[in-house]
């Protein structure tokens, strides 16, 4: 008996073919032939001119103009770099200092978690052991630098914005500092 409709199998294989593609996209620059992006193209065309006239109907509220420039975002993200010049750099900097910052704030929590908790036999003795103190500042320093070690991509990122970075835990320090004020700054100086 032959089923009807796509089943679970044509979904992951879809799913992985295009996780795939995708790939190849990004790190050998592999495109579909134009014959296969057609379909893509027409519901790029219908979804942008609905999306944009949406944007500029002064009848709509905030929320449903929000959603219009989502979709054409969603629809144009070649545009959108190329109206950012610099063939995006700013755009780039602002989502890597987003993940930087959220990746700080994580470490940040847990290292003031563990210097807070120290009145605990077991966490006293848990540091004394991993920090060689139970002095809630030393903990929280060595905390930040051991959470600092396994994160790359934090690593990545503070060396690039500071340089050679001799006192990482107090990078990360300013970081989460500058984290709380960045919407007040327009640039974040190093």
């Amino acid at each position: 008996m032959a089923k009807d409709g796509p089943s679970l199998l044509s979904g992951v294989i879809g799913a992985l073919g295009g996780g795939l593609l995708t790939w190849a996209f990004i790190h050998y620059d592999v495109e579909l032939p134009w014959f296969l992006k057609i379909g893509e193209k027409v519901d790029e065309v219908v979804a942008t001119t609905v999306a944009e006239d949406a944007l500029f109907d002064p009848a709509l509220t905030e929320d449903k103009r929000k959603k219009a420039l989502e979709t054409w975002l969603a629809k144009n993200p070649k545009r959108l770099i190329q109206m950012e010049g610099d063939d995006g750099a700013r755009l780039m900097e602002l989502i890597l200092r987003e993940e930087a910052f959220r990746n700080a704030r994580m470490i940040l929590t847990s290292a003031n978690g563990r210097a807070e908790h120290l009145d605990s036999p077991a966490v006293a003795d848990s540091a004394r052991r991993n920090y060689g103190s139970t002095d809630p500042e030393i903990v929280r320093r060595r905390a930040i630098e051991d959470a600092l070690s396994e994160d790359a991509f934090l690593r990545f990122y503070l060396k690039r914005r500071y340089g050679d970075a001799r006192a990482p835990a107090d990078y990360v320090l300013r970081l989460t500092e500058l984290d709380r004020f960045r919407r007040d700054l327009p640039e974040i100086p190093p």
